[in-house]
């Protein structure tokens, strides 16, 4: 576990950005659709099944939502 923290440092002493890049999740493509059906009034799962992603995902995004505006 040492070997992978210091290679870690290494990497970022040299500059490296580590890490998953902002905004960059795969369900990021379809937050628009999932919001919109949110706002529709339908359930987290109805809103999963019609766009494809599992419920939690779903949940996730509209409580990002909510916790920016």
């Amino acid at each position: 576990m040492r070997a992978y923290c210091a290679e870690n440092q290494a990497a970022k002493a040299r500059g490296v950005v580590l890490g998953r890049k902002e905004g960059k999740r795969p369900s990021d493509k379809k937050a628009k659709r999932v919001l919109s059906l949110h706002d529709e009034g339908l359930s987290y799962w109805l809103i999963a099944r019609n766009v494809g992603l599992s419920k939690n995902t779903v949940m996730d995004i509209v409580r990002r939502q909510a916790a920016v505006a």
